[in-house]
């Protein structure tokens, strides 16, 4: 197997390739040897696909890029606009929300829990929290008005459960970060600071205040499920417009179980990828995200000189699967 290594993706990359992207496909640093043994003897039929593909190594730095692996795949495919000075993740705002208007600077936020310990307050993101549509109505019905107030300056569009649009004086941004790539992870380093953000600060302040004590958040306690005690705000791009691209497949077959760290529950879970992968068309670029870098496997292309002088040769899929 050849293993190439990228510290990017080209963002004309994916033209008029059908693509496969498996979600949370690749393990943390740490995991990876342990659970590649086990895959082979689990899933053989995988091992040996994995062993027929040529492997690209991206690596993602998401506190650079501003977002998840598999949030820049998204904003790759549709061709983002690459000339702005701010992270890849800021044009998630405008993505997210359908403005296309290349005039209108577009914030998001979206419904989290914060969990305060010792040494650090981690994030826990909207996927993770099972927030339905009637909190998500009720706890943003209590917020408008706090929105509403002109003396703040704010206004709220709620755009979907958990998740609206925000405007306001808001200053231009110099960091943004998805609340999917802080998903449990520390905010201390996000946190928006300086005077500008005074404003959007205190207002977040008593949003924080108004559903403390909601009802939704009472009969979420009740039944063991985090409190949804603020948001968190990402995006701040300007509005772009979206390219079309060759279709593509997500799998997320194996999502629930790295999120829960089963990992035996995620070995077991390749089992119901074992259809999509060997049917897929031979032409098919197939996409493994992690949380850190991504991995792309093709098919192998047979040329009579690579043999002559030894190149393309096979190696263990475990070469780039142990990747750090």
């Amino acid at each position: 197997m050849f293993v190439a290594k990228a510290r990017h993706t080209p963002t004309d990359r994916y033209n008029g390739i059908m693509i496969i992207a498996i979600k949370n496909a690749l393990p943390p640093e740490g995991y990876a040897p342990s659970l590649a043994t086990a895959l082979e003897r689990r899933h053989p039929w995988l091992a040996q696909w994995f062993a027929t593909r040529i492997a690209t190594v991206f690596e993602w730095p998401w506190r650079v890029h501003g977002c998840t692996p598999s949030e820049g795949l998204e904003l790759r495919l549709a061709k983002y606009p690459s000339n702005s000075d701010l992270p890849i993740g800021a044009a998630l705002g405008p993505y997210l929300a359908g403005v296309t208007d290349t005039n209108q600077r577009v914030w998001l936020i979206d419904m989290c829990s914060t969990v305060i310990g010792q040494d650090r307050a981690a994030l826990v993101a909207l996927p993770d929290l099972d927030i339905s549509a009637e909190e998500s109505k009720a706890l943003w019905q209590v917020a408008l008005p706090l929105f509403d107030d002109a003396t703040a300056g704010f206004t709220l569009e709620p755009l979907s459960t958990g998740r609206a649009r925000l405007d306001g004086p808001l200053p231009n941004p110099e960091k943004s970060i998805s609340p999917m790539a802080l998903n449990g992870q520390d905010i201390g380093d996000w946190w928006p600071t300086g005077p500008l953000w005074q404003p959007w600060r205190r207002l977040l302040n008593e949003l924080q205040m108004t559903w403390h004590e909601h009802p939704v958040n009472e009969a979420r306690s009740a039944r063991g499920q985090a409190p949804i005690n603020g948001v968190w705000l990402y995006g701040g791009g300007m509005g772009w417009q979206p390219a079309s691209h060759s279709p593509t497949t997500w799998c997320d077959e194996l999502t629930q179980a790295a999120r829960d760290g089963d990992w035996h529950q995620w070995v077991e879970s390749w089992q119901a990828l074992q259809s999509t992968l060997l049917s897929a068309d031979p032409a098919a670029e197939v996409i493994l995200l992690g949380t850190d870098r991504t991995v792309s496997l093709r098919v192998a292309p047979k040329k009579w000189w690579q043999a002559v002088i030894g190149v393309g040769k096979p190696k263990p899929w475990t070469t780039w699967w142990n990747q750090s």
